[in-house]
Parts: structure tokens; C-alpha cells; sequence
């Protein structure tokens, strides 16, 4: 049953002359688990917030049932403080037990003297309630766990939770509360794998319906039974899961092309049609009387007339042809090439570590570790959160040194890391002048097109880093250790911020990158596209 309806729903911003989309209509369904998807910079979290009724659009509306929904919604951006303790802060969802208690001891004492039927209601009503406290607690106690809050972190005050830690406790929260509609904007970021599985096959069981961004491949693959793409100002709707919708898309788009294709070839034919008759007519006769501003043939049979007439009819047919808006030419991706200048190492061996000790405070990370990479491989590190994974990335790329260890590197080694925060970023440079102060060697015309397959083009190349979005300086920060002749990348969660497109742009670059290549992710599509050995932290515990 469809209990949302988002009827031809137009958003602009007026100050910018710039249509985010157009006419967009779609139902969302009781337990129906859709999956908004499309570049950043589509509109996905206006769209959100116009179906919350958080903005108004500029055309078209949001209905909702008789009966209005209850709506819980996970911000990407939520900010809040709170001196509460984990469990309080979860907690707080709940009346005050208190109080309950409090009444059932009236009601108690006043049925003592009296009984009647609107007084055994509220008993009843009121026990329910304590009931549900005690139900409450106990399902709250085992999803903190699932979310890694054990007990030992239940007294943790929520201010100094990581923004990670936060969302984890957020989506504790909404889960708790049951509404009849969860719209989750990015929930998956900052979730390990083990997490993230629990958190599918939660979504997958609840019997109301989800709404939710993520980019995150494997994950709507998983979870959504419908997709709602987002793109070019326009809405596409795919009642299917990720991989068919992929099938389904590459499809339209194959026969929309084929129709724009069979649309240029007949307007050639018909111009070729057109412009012999019309030849032919001028070369039998020349149109020699002018009538109401226009040249006329003199006689009404005559046979260059009636092919001139014919030429017209064509020329009036072309022209409708090339004013259908149905039929424009299909957007195409372009193919881009990156020739990448790397030094060649004359040993086997990459980076290897003997005997690899560290501590995190009194946190034991490594114990006698060994590890060995070889030339060529493309080395995933995989493990909890708060395993240690940064913490060996850095220690590979030389820029933390271990506790303990030996540590030996091959010869003409040159690593590019990549910082999540973007440390290694100038923020006044733009962004071409950062990338060409990193690459001397390079010409601009490389630069574009490295930067090019991040989607930064034309006038965007001289935007100042200090303007850019967190997911646009990731892609400026990817773009410059490809650029920068490295033989070792050394990658800290890369595909975090950025949007499906530029994550499989991502994965095409590095699939011609013949260098060696060491990465941190907890996207699995990412991981099972390039990796060629996995390491688990969480197996040297």
C-alpha cells in the first residue's frame, strides 16, 4: 500500500538560476526498502528533506495519508551536545519510569476504596507501559552491543563520542523507536563490516518501510527491492535490487541511443531527399513571379511547383524531427586513459616487516607481526574499527614508526598515501595548481585528464581547494597521488565521500595503475573488484 505520494515535485534555486530537478513523481510503499541513489550534487538530500517537509519545492507536492506517518530520520550532517551517558542518551526515548510508577501506586491505593471501569483501563494502560520499559531496556541493551557499544562504554558521556561513534548511536536510537518510515541519509559511513552486515539484515527483516542514500554498492544490493536514480535533473524508477537495475539502465540507455542514432540517419536521408527536389525544381524552373513578399512559380501545374512543394513538406518534417525533445542525444561517459610514470623496482619484495610491534596507549594493535608484499599486489587490510588498520597503513608508508620491528623497503620505492582529512592539501592553491606543483613532469593537458576522471572539469580545475566540499577535496587528494609518479599507494578508506560515478572511476583508474597498491575499505564492491590478497587484523588477536 502507498502511504507517500511525491506528485511532479519541481526544486530550484532562484539565486543561482539552477534546476536541481524537475517533475519528479514516485510512491513510497508500506515495507518497501528504496534505495535513493545518483551523483552528489543530484539533489538526493533536498529530495529527503522536501518529502519531510523540512524545504518547499518550488512546484508539486508531498501527500501524505490520512493517518500521518510516524518518520524517523538519520541526518548526514546531524549536530547535537549532550552531557548524557551513552545508556541515558538511549534511554531518553522512554516517559519516565518514575512517574509510571508513581500512578500505578495511586491507582492502587484508589482501587482499594473503589473499582470502576475507566480506573482499571489506566491500571492497565499504565502497567503496559512499565512492560514496554522493561522490554525496552533489554532490546536496546543488545543493539548498543551490535553497534559496539559493550557495557563497559554504556557510561561513556555521548560528547566525546567520535562523529562515527555518534551515528552508530543515532541509528541505536532510530531503530528503537520503530517508525512507520526510516529515511537514513549515508548510514553506512563509518560502519565495519561486521556492523554493516548486521545492520542489512536488520533493514532487510524490518517489516515498515526504508527510504535511504548510501553509495554503498553492495549494500542496495542487498537491501533495496526498489531504486529511485537521481540524475540530470530527472528521477528513473527500477522496482529491482542494484545488480538488475545496472542491467536495466545499461539497457535504456543502449536503445535510447539507438533511437537518437536512427533519428540522426533519417534527418540525414530527408535533407539529402529535400535538397535534390528542391534542386531539382530551381534547375527546371526558376521561381520567376514575386506574390506577397515571396518568389512564385508562374504556372499552378507546373512540375517543378509540385516537387518544390514536395521539398517543403520534407524540410517542414526534418525540422520537426529535430525539435523533438524525446529524442536528444543520450549523456555517455567518456573513456578516459591514464598513462601513469612510475619507477620499477629491481626487488621482489615491496615493504617487509619482521617481528612488528605496537601500542595504542594500552592498547596491545600488533604482536610480533609479519608481513611481506610483493611487487604488483593490491593488498586489502580488513578488521574491526579501532584494530589497528590505519595505524599498519601508516606505519607501511613511513610515516609512524613502530614500537618494535624491523621494517625493509625495495629499492626505488615512492609512496603516494592518502590522508582521510586531506592534510597533504594546500587550501589557498586551486585545485590545478595544487596537482602541478605535486607533478613538475606533468603537462596541463595530463592534469585535466587525471582530474577529468574524478569528474572535476572546464572552469571547475581552478576552484580554491578552501571552497571544495569534504567529497570534492577527496577526489583533488586522489587525483594528486595518481599524478604523482608513485610505484606504492598506500590508500585510508579512499572511496569515503564519494559518490558511486567517482568511485568506480576510482576503481578504473587504479585498474590500470601497474604499481603496488595497499588499502583500508569497508566497501565490498570496491574490494572484490581490485584486491588480490585480504589481510584480517582481528585474526592476529
Amino acid at each position: 500500500m502507498d502511504f507517500i505520494q511525491v506528485k511532479e515535485l519541481s526544486f530550484y534555486y532562484e539565486n543561482q538560476g539552477k534546476d536541481i530537478f524537475s517533475d519528479i513523481s514516485f510512491t513510497i510503499g508500506d515495507g518497501e526498502k528504496i534505495a535513493l541513489i545518483g551523483p552528489n550534487g543530484s539533489g538526493k538530500t533536498t529530495l529527503i528533506k522536501l518529502i519531510l517537509k523540512l524545504m518547499q519545492a518550488n512546484s508539486g507536492e508531498v501527500i501524505y495519508p490520512k493517518f500521518k506517518p510516524t518518520i524517523g530520520y538519520l541526518r548526514q550532517d546531524f549536530s547535537r551536545n549532550s552531557n548524557l551517558s551513552v545508556l541515558q542518551d538511549v534511554y531518553s526515548l522512554l516517559p519516565d519510569k518514575n512517574n509510571l510508577t508513581r500512578k500505578k501506586q495511586n491507582l492502587e491505593k484508589t482501587m482499594q476504596n473503589a473499582v470502576s471501569e475507566q480506573i482499571l483501563e489506566q491500571y492497565g494502560e499504565v502497567c503496559e507501559k512499565i512492560n514496554d520499559i522493561a522490554q525496552f531496556h533489554q532490546e536496546a541493551q543488545k543493539m548498543l552491543t551490535k553497534f559496539g557499544f559493550n557495557k563497559e562504554r554504556h557510561t561513556q558521556i555521548y560528547d566525546t563520542l567520535s562523529g562515527g561513534e555518534k551515528t552508530r548511536l543515532e541509528l541505536v536510537k532510530l531503530f528503537l523507536s520503530k517508525p512507520n518510515l526510516l529515511i537514513l541519509d549515508e548510514p553506512t559511513n563509518h560502519l565495519d563490516l561486521e556492523i554493516l552486515e548486521w545492520l542489512e539484515k536488520f533493514i532487510i527483516s524490518y517489516s515498515k518501510a526504508v527510504l535511504f542514500v548510501s553509495h554503498d554498492r553492495y549494500f542496495i544490493d542487498k537491501v533495496a527491492d526498489k531504486i529511485i536514480d537521481l540524475r540530470r535533473g530527472s528521477a528513473s524508477i527500477y522496482r529491482t535490487n542494484y545488480s538488475e537495475y545496472l542491467k536495466l539502465r545499461k539497457e535504456k540507455e543502449r536503445l535510447e541511443l539507438k533511437k537518437y542514432e536512427h533519428r540522426k540517419k533519417k534527418i540525414k536521408q530527408l535533407k539529402e531527399v529535400a535538397h535534390k527536389r528542391r534542386e531539382w525544381a530551381q534547375t527546371f524552373q526558376k521561381e520567376t513571379r514575386k506574390e506577397g513578399g515571396a518568389w512564385k512559380f508562374e504556372m499552378i501545374t507546373n512540375p517543378a511547383k509540385k516537387m518544390m512543394k514536395k521539398a517543403k513538406a520534407i524540410e517542414k518534417r526534418i525540422d520537426q524531427l529535430e525539435r523533438d525533445e524525446s529524442i536528444n542525444k543520450p549523456w555517455q561517459e567518456k573513456k578516459r586513459k591514464i598513462k601513469f610514470n612510475i619507477p620499477t623496482s629491481s626487488n621482489k619484495y615491496v615493504f617487509v616487516a619482521k617481528n612488528l610491534s605496537h601500542n595504542f596507549g594500552k592498547l596491545k594493535l600488533f604482536n610480533k607481526f609479519n608481513l611481506e608484499i610483493q611487487q604488483g599486489e593490491r593488498l586489502t587490510v580488513l578488521g574491526k574499527n579501532g584494530s589497528g588498520k590505519t595505524t599498519l597503513l601508516k606505519i607501511i608508508a613511513g610515516k609512524l614508526q613502530p614500537d618494535t620491528g624491523e621494517l625493509y623497503y625495495g629499492s626505488r620505492i615512492k609512496c603516494g598515501y592518502y590522508y582521510q582529512e586531506h592534510e597533504d592539501l594546500k587550501f589557498q592553491n586551486q585545485i590545478i595548481e595544487e596537482l602541478i606543483e605535486s607533478a613538475t613532469d606533468r603537462d596541463e593537458s595530463t592534469v585535466r585528464t587525471i582530474l577529468g576522471c574524478f569528474k572535476i572539469e572546464k572552469e571547475q580545475v581552478y576552484q580554491k581547494i578552501s571552497t571544495l566540499s569534504v567529497g570534492e577535496r577527496s577526489k583533488v587528494s586522489l587525483a594528486k597521488i595518481l599524478i604523482g609518479n608513485n610505484n606504492l599507494l598506500v590508500l585510508d578508506e579512499p572511496t569515503n565521500h564519494l559518490d558511486i560515478d567517482t568511485r568506480e572511476a576510482l576503481e578504473n583508474a587504479l585498474e590500470q595503475f601497474i604499481g603496488t597498491i595497499v588499502f583500508v575499505s569497508h566497501d565490498r564492491y570496491f574490494i572484490k573488484r581490485l584486491a588480490t590478497r585480504i589481510i584480517n587484523l582481528d585474526d592476529l588477536k
